[in-house]
């Protein structure tokens, strides 16, 4: 066997050998696993979550002039995810829904308040993707990124809804949502899977509107 041989010999043997280990060591390229421990039906645990009243009071600033930041809650729009009619349909009820005052001082943060507020949790699966519904009424379309913390010129690797763009990635064992709301604030979610049981759910608001950064945590049990 010649050198030349040899080396086309090998390259075809371990190239798809190689393919294979890439494939391994990087899970999240793969469709979503029946088993994977995030699935399932999640329940607020509210004595070991932060109480959301005392969180935001005093952090929202007195005055904003007119523009497009302080406007009243409402979804952004909505392109090609899952339950995007559903979606509109939430930030509709939210809007003309009357409740007290403390309820519409959290509101301010916009289309994060879904994801603060919550009290129930579904994740199900939709081949690569995820899927959260919040409260049994605002689905949500979560598609990691299994290139990581990655932007692409195209931007596929986002997801556009009514929350805002969403980029997901797996760091270590949690799953981070970074999101860009229309009105041009940011949400940071870290979902960590912290028992087969129990899972921890911090979302960091970034906002105009907040006189600082503000970090609240929620933490659900599996529902039985």
């Amino acid at each position: 066997m010649t050198l030349s041989t040899a080396i086309i010999f090998f390259k075809d043997r371990i190239a798809p050998l190689l393919v294979i280990i890439l494939v391994c060591l990087n899970p999240y390229q793969s469709a979503i696993a029946s088993d994977d421990l995030l699935l399932g039906d999640w329940v607020l645990d509210k004595p070991s979550s932060d109480n959301l009243k005392k969180k935001l009071k005093g952090q929202f600033r007195r005055r904003l002039p007119m523009s497009k930041f302080n406007r009243p809650i409402s979804g952004g729009r909505t392109r090609g995810t899952a339950g995007d009619e559903s979606q509109s349909n939430y930030w509709r009820t939210l809007k003309e829904g009357k409740e007290r005052k403390a309820a519409k001082n959290i509101k301010r943060v916009g289309t994060a308040y879904p994801l603060i507020s919550a009290k129930t949790l579904s994740i199900t699966s939709k081949v690569k993707n995820y899927l959260f519904l919040y409260d049994i009424l605002l689905p949500r379309e979560i598609k990691p990124n299994a290139s990581g913390r990655i932007y692409s010129a195209k931007g596929e690797e986002l997801v556009e809804d009514s929350i805002g763009h969403t980029l997901a990635y797996w760091k270590d064992q949690s799953l981070i949502l970074e999101t860009t709301n229309t009105m041009g604030g940011t949400y940071l979610e870290v979902i960590t899977l912290r028992a087969p049981d129990e899972l921890l759910y911090t979302i960091t608001l970034d906002l105009r509107l907040l006189l600082e950064p503000i970090t609240i945590k929620r933490v659900f049990r599996r529902k039985k």
